[in-house]
């Protein structure tokens, strides 16, 4: 009965569209991974020349935006797991309206990073089928971090959706600063 009355109400969960969602987050976390590894490994290669040049000043700044990068590398990895592992118990999520215990987490923190990366589509459709089968309070708990929100609060996601905020305002302020530095490097490998 319950079946039949699901997609009547709106409430079917189809393990089709949402392995499509998760294959296409999957895609899109590759090349998220792909530039933050290159920034960060360009970032290391700047602060060497940058120290070695005496302006120590400006290597600090590239050093907080390597742990920047560092940081959301290390959250990518921890919503990949996550992203496994429900696309490993898939049948699970289906079953019921309510969210299995061995699965709270997983959702709960892919829930709680979709509704902070705006600019990652995948994981706000992938909270929207989340939130038609578990409904918006469990969603909401995630994402205002309630009470019984079973969200990894670990340092890895929560600080590098922090610092990100933080660095897009950082980058406008020290952008000037930093073409500066790559017009002077960048004609200093003209002259050799």
């Amino acid at each position: 009965m319950r079946r039949i009355l699901n997609p009547l109400v709106g409430r079917s969960f189809k393990s089709s569209d949402f392995r499509r969602l998760v294959q296409s987050a999957f895609t899109r976390l590759r090349a998220l991974k792909n530039h933050h590894h290159r920034r960060y490994s360009e970032g290391r290669d700047d602060v060497v020349r940058l120290l070695q040049d005496g302006l120590s000043g400006l290597a600090l700044s590239r050093c907080e935006e390597m742990i920047e990068h560092q940081n959301l590398l290390d959250a990518y990895g921890m919503i990949e797991g996550y992203l496994n592992l429900l696309m490993e118990s898939i049948y699970l999520l289906g079953r019921g309206r309510e969210c299995p215990d061995e699965l709270k987490e997983a959702v709960s923190s892919v829930v709680f990073a979709s509704s902070r990366w705006k600019d990652f589509s995948e994981l706000e459709d992938i909270k929207s089928i989340l939130t038609s089968q578990f409904g918006k309070e469990f969603t909401g708990r995630a994402v205002e971090l309630r009470n019984n929100n079973s969200v990894n609060d670990s340092d890895a996601l929560c600080s590098s959706i922090q610092t990100r905020k933080r660095s897009r305002q950082q980058n406008r302020s020290e952008t000037l600063a930093t073409n500066s530095y790559q017009t002077r490097s960048s004609s200093r490998k003209h002259r050799r």
